[in-house]
């Protein structure tokens, strides 16, 4: 009996992933707290627009967190806030060392650590230009600097296993054709 179950053990730990995976992390254009399913439309160049960066641990409980979201070449970083609450460091926003990518991370949060679904901060953009506009946390461990989530004390870090991001769009601009076309049909 002893056996068995010390074979199925070693089974179990042999087909495990090498790399262990936290929950999600996605960008929220609206302030609902949920991942954004649809482009933002009826953005002009040089607005303001403001993501939220929220992150699902499931059961992981994190005490060091490290957030990477790229943008598009249309988009400008103007600005980014911490609403995480309970760590002692937060480290400040990197918006230098890759052009087109933004960073915010943070440790000591409170042992036994912080799980669940936790909003972590919020980076303003600018739009430079009328495009198809996107936002995205980088989680793709071969494309350095990526989103983990580490426990200190244990020295264990987790990626992330999936990613929501948000886009914009420029105004949706109606044709004098299709416009006056239907005029054109009421007086006939």
């Amino acid at each position: 009996m002893r056996r068995v179950i010390t074979t199925l053990f070693i089974l179990a730990v042999a087909i495990l992933p090498t790399a262990a995976f936290a929950g999600q992390i996605w960008t929220d254009g609206d302030g609902d707290g949920l991942p954004d399913a649809a482009k933002f439309v009826g953005r002009l160049p040089s607005d303001l627009v403001t993501v939220q960066v929220w992150i699902d641990t499931q059961s992981y409980a994190f005490s060091y967190f490290q957030a990477w979201i790229e943008r598009a070449p249309c988009l400008t970083f103007v600005s980014a806030t911490y609403a995480i609450t309970g760590t002692t460091n937060t480290i400040p926003v990197d918006n230098f060392t890759h052009p087109q990518r933004t960073g915010i991370s943070g440790t000591g949060a409170v042992q036994p650590g912080r799980h669940g679904v936790v909003l972590i901060g919020s980076i303003t953009f600018h739009i430079e230009t009328i495009a198809n506009c996107c936002v995205n946390p980088i989680i793709d461990l071969g494309n350095p600097p990526y989103s983990i989530l580490g426990n200190n004390p244990q020295g264990t870090y987790q990626a992330f296993q999936s990613a929501s991001g948000t886009c914009y769009d420029g105004p949706v601009v109606g044709t004098e054709d299709k416009s006056w076309g239907a005029i054109k049909g009421l007086y006939r």
